[in-house]
């Protein structure tokens, strides 16, 4: 086992090597040289367990070369599960490695919504920044829809908003449903009747696990949805830095401001300052620096080491900040359509200094 490797897993190689991904592979393993650090990347069914070791890809002299390496004693968690099949081998082969007491993890992962939702509801801050959110069933939706006219639907894992649903009741009693399904199209209906509303709900969910969460007004003055990605990571010190954030805006009409959803990207600070003013604007600043700085502390203490996360945030129409979710294994595409290559630099460059400020101390005991 050499402690100079950091190995990146992912669900799978093709999909982490496309057009969209390998950039981001590319720059990690370039970084890592420059640190004297072997970085590669490897999918979770080529580790080959009697062996002790793996076939992956390493990316050196401007092309990618698969190579055999020692398990590593450094694993960045890149895994995005996309089948059950994959969630099955993703937990055995975590299992195996959590089991190797040489190999670590860079950070752990967080659990799903839900879970986090009731972690965090208990610390005396966070608890006041977040809405109102209970597991759903169709008697929990019953008595929300009788105590408020509009709710979301959350399922407690997945992404990129897909599976998100808006129930609206309007003045007529009847309920209207927008949202995307779970491949991101959009869904826009309306039932008259509730029992007919339950029973679409019901064959959407089948047997997903879900949430039902107080509706936000997240909108901007021309009534278009955004919300505001931070980031936070660790850094070479082992200490957590905020790296930088950026605001997200959706297509005119849409429930969710995702770029998966063909949303927008714009600069904090201007854009509050347009729809909220200079004075509200500071005191909106000064509340997500507040969170982004106690968040990732109170998350480790339930659920051990992380290294980086994405936070996302929503500004009501009173200037009110909401924490909406946190993610273990954020994405830096935001940082893409800023333009802003030094922030882009860094949110790749801060995970292999964070490596290698872990494996410096693996090797010194």
């Amino acid at each position: 086992m050499k402690f100079n490797n950091l190995g990146i897993m992912v669900s799978d190689l093709n999909t982490a090597l496309s057009i969209d991904g390998q950039n981001f592979f590319k720059r990690l393993c370039v970084f890592g040289l420059k640190l004297k650090m072997t970085v590669f990347i490897f999918a979770l069914n080529q580790i080959q367990w009697e062996k002790n070791q793996l076939t992956g890809v390493i990316y050196k002299n401007k092309t990618w070369i698969t190579e055999t390496f020692p398990i590593p004693a450094l694993i960045y968690d890149r895994c995005f599960i996309k089948s059950r099949e994959q969630y099955l081998l993703y937990r055995k082969q975590l299992s195996m490695l959590k089991n190797i007491t040489e190999v670590q993890l860079l950070g752990n992962r967080l659990k799903d919504k839900w879970s986090v939702y009731h972690l965090l509801k208990l610390d005396p801050f966070i608890k006041n920044v977040l809405p109102k959110t209970e597991l759903y069933n169709i008697g929990t939706l019953n008595l929300w829809l009788n105590h408020q006219n509009e709710l979301i639907l959350k399922p407690i894992s997945g992404s990129h908003g897909k599976g998100i649903l808006h129930i609206k009741k309007n003045d007529h009693n009847h309920y209207i449903i927008q949202g995307r399904d779970k491949k991101n199209i959009p869904i826009d209906v309306t039932y008259e009747q509730y029992s007919s509303l339950v029973n679409n709900i019901q064959q959407f969910i089948q047997n997903r696990k879900y949430v039902i969460q107080q509706y936000l007004q997240l909108k901007t003055k021309s009534n278009t949805s955004f919300d505001i990605r931070a980031l936070v990571q660790k850094n070479g010190s082992g200490y957590w830095q905020f790296t930088g954030m950026a605001v997200r805006c959706g297509q005119p009409g849409s429930l969710t401001s995702n770029l998966h959803g063909g949303g927008l990207v714009k600069e904090v600070r201007p854009f509050l300052i347009n729809e909220y003013g200079e004075a509200k604007t500071l005191e909106i600043m000064n509340s997500i620096r507040e969170i982004v700085e106690q968040l990732p502390t109170v998350l480790e203490t339930h659920f051990g080491r992380l290294s980086e996360l994405g936070i996302d945030l929503g500004v009501d129409s009173l200037g009110k900040v909401w924490l909406l979710e946190a993610n273990s294994k954020p994405g830096r595409s935001i940082f893409n359509h800023l333009k802003d290559e030094n922030l882009k630099n860094t949110s790749i460059q801060l995970p292999i200094y964070y490596a290698n400020y872990l494996l410096q101390r693996h090797i010194g005991g």
